[in-house]
């Protein structure tokens, strides 16, 4: 910093020697920077009781209630004891047990009141706790789902789910400190000292001292140590993601050798860990002791002072003084602990309100026009029947449509996804530019170029997974933004070239929860996709399991499986992006022979190896973003365009006679 910045005005009060005035402002700043953790932690655990519905609130309610009666009970004891040693002591002599009959029937009904309240209390707030983590897991996990899938390129997938599952914890874990833990301790706090005030006068103000200065030392505590809270949530995602990403490449680590490389990255995140954690709970073990030395110090004021200026007349009083007081720092050391915890919890109960509050996909938001049923104007985007009989010429009207369509990735802000998909792409490389293409019902069209030229993306611009294009694009004459994404999901198909199957039964992985689903629909679409007779050969057919990423299975059956699924619902057009390209010839040629079997839909097939392509109506060109050729295969192949120079350099066109 240079001089004269260092003499700018708003820095002054950090230079020139500070005024009362300043001591004033600057104190105040510090009192405010320690009481905001506190004050942060207790307006998250009133949002989040906000958003409990009405039964669960009316059972925080009664826990309350429950609470209430246990700490007046349990502050009543240390009275109780007094009379009791009163009862039993005359003159310092034990009298006999004849007069204490009375404060030992009391005393017990105290104790057993107290622990009835406490098993209310603990079910009422378990109860709701309970039913939050239930609701909550199963919102934070429905919404992560429907996220922009922008927000996924700012972290690894460990990393989210790790915070997703803490911040649900943190959560819960408020809302039990906050009602089980620190409602209990204020309350017998409050009874304690309005009990000593009522009977003592003095002694029970004196004694309410210790909790300001309790108090104060718990918020310099939470305010010094609030960013350490920070950098452990941060580091522990950190951890979450490099796990993650290891167990998703494990054959990639052990074929490549790195195992070391990647236990050396964990290491050091884990190391930087237990560093920070170590540091943190030195300090917390020093706050700890200067909060000890605080209710040591001020209980032995309150005894000297009872003792020397005669505040308490019996034995039983100065015992009731005592056990008050020790009543009162009880649930301060309980005050301390949840004021610490619920800062932390806080914290991470913060990130499940903003996750929840975020921006889900546009495409689960616009559904203001959804396409019609099948009618004879669009006849379900079909143009031919099952059997491949043509039912009209439908030439004329489109099943797809991009006008000008011109698309570019860009960086979005993590807590900022654009809600109108038609904002203008960024100046970043243009993956489309201009692109026009009408594809006509029932036509199937190849999309061929180099990696990187835009074949994939308009895939993926019709699947609406991204939105921030320029141009328009149409399906069956309505816009692409207009149409319901359930309506969408049902009519068009999608088959990427890497199979996507979890872990449960060859039939949980076709149907995927959609109801209605029978045994005769699942035969047909197998049937189609050339996987019905691998199914029946293997043990237990349709409820066979499916290994974590099908790894019981070929790479040929896999990508049929998932070419079933999508024929599930009987799609009225299918996008297929290179579902040959990771396959051996014999596979190859399965699959691509259930392809050629689909002529009754209207197809976009991404590929490669273009031998592939040969039974497609049209093949559409694309370099550097823009359309170059557009036309039959034999017309391409007979030119000297782009297309047939790619052609004539795949090595294995001679040999595939036009077809695998």
């Amino acid at each position: 910093m240079t001089s004269t910045q260092q003499l700018m005005p708003q820095d002054c009060d950090t230079i020139v020697p500070a005024s009362p005035g300043g001591d004033v402002r600057g104190r105040r700043r510090r009192l405010r920077a320690a009481v905001a953790p506190v004050s942060a932690a207790v307006t998250m655990w009133r949002q989040l009781v906000a958003h409990l519905p009405v039964p669960d609130r009316r059972r925080l309610l009664q826990a309350v209630l429950a609470t209430a009666i246990a700490s007046l009970a349990t502050a009543s004891i240390p009275v109780i004891v007094g009379m009791f040693v009163d009862a039993v002591y005359d003159d310092g002599e034990l009298v006999g047990l004849g007069q204490a009959l009375w404060p030992l029937i009391t005393l017990f009904i105290a104790y057993t009141l107290i622990s009835l309240m406490n098993v209310v209390r603990h079910q009422k707030v378990h109860a709701v706790t309970t039913s939050f983590e239930a609701g909550a897991r199963t919102k934070i996990y429905g919404h992560l789902i429907r996220w922009p899938l922008q927000r996924f390129h700012t972290g690894t997938d460990g990393a989210i789910y790790g915070r997703a599952n803490r911040s649900v914890e943190g959560a819960v874990r408020l809302i039990k400190l906050g009602s089980a833990d620190l409602l209990p301790a204020v309350l017998i706090a409050v009874f304690a000292i309005g009990i000593a005030t009522a009977r003592h006068g003095l002694l029970g103000l004196l004694m309410s001292v210790v909790i300001p200065t309790g108090f104060g030392l718990v918020a310099w505590q939470i305010a010094s140590q609030n960013g350490i809270r920070v950098s452990l949530k941060n580091t522990k995602e950190r951890i979450d993601g490099w796990v993650t990403s290891c167990l998703t490449m494990l054959k990639v680590i052990r074929t490549s050798g790195t195992e070391s490389y990647f236990d050396n990255r964990v290491s050091a995140e884990v190391q930087d860990l237990r560093r920070t954690e170590l540091r943190h709970h030195i300090v917390m073990s020093l706050f700890d002791c200067g909060k000890a030395a605080n209710e040591v110090l001020w209980l032995v004021v309150t005894v000297v002072v009872a003792i020397q200026f005669d505040l308490a007349d019996t034995p039983g009083d100065l015992a009731s003084v005592i056990l008050l007081y020790a009543a009162l720092t009880r649930p301060l050391n309980e005050l301390h602990r949840v004021i610490d915890e619920s800062s932390e919890a806080a914290l991470q109960a913060r990130d499940l309100l903003d996750d929840l509050a975020g921006p889900i996909d546009p495409s689960f938001k616009r559904a203001d026009v959804s396409p019609a049923p099948d009618t004879d104007e669009d006849h379900g985007l079909r143009r031919r029947t099952g059997s491949g009989t043509p039912v009209a010429d439908l030439s004329h009207v489109s099943a797809v449509t991009l006008d000008n369509v011109s698309f570019s990735y860009q960086q979005i802000d993590d807590h900022h996804v654009r809600d109108d998909p038609r904002d203008s792409a960024a100046s970043a490389r243009q993956i489309l530019r201009g692109v026009t293409l009408r594809v006509p019902l029932g036509q199937r069209v190849g999309l061929v170029g180099a990696s990187g030229s835009g074949k994939s993306t308009i895939l993926d611009l019709l699947e609406r997974l991204h939105h921030h294009y320029t141009g328009s694009i149409t399906i069956n004459g309505r816009d692409l933004c207009s149409i319901d994404r359930t309506y969408m999901t049902e009519n068009i198909g999608y088959v990427g070239q890497r199979p996507t199957l979890f872990p449960g039964t060859i039939r949980d992985n076709l149907v995927m929860g959609r109801p209605g689903i029978t045994d005769t629909d699942l035969d047909t679409a197998c049937l189609r996709a050339n996987i019905y007779h691998d199914i029946q050969r293997i043990d237990g057919g349709y409820e066979a399991n499916v290994a974590q990423k099908g790894e019981n299975l070929s790479g040929g059956q896999q990508q049929r499986l998932c070419i079933a699924r999508a024929l599930l619902h009987t799609p009225s057009i299918m996008l297929l992006d290179e579902p040959t390209s990771a396959l051996d010839g014999p596979s190859q040629a399965i699959v691509q022979r259930a392809i050629d079997g689909f002529d009754d839909v209207t197809m976009l097939v991404v590929a490669h190896r273009l031998s592939t392509l040969s039974t497609m109506d049209r093949i559409v060109v694309l370099h550097d973003g823009q359309i170059v050729e557009d036309g039959t295969y034999i017309d391409l192949s007979a030119s000297n365009g782009p297309f047939a120079a790619m052609l004539k350099s795949e090595p294995w066109t001679s040999q595939c006679n036009g077809s695998l």
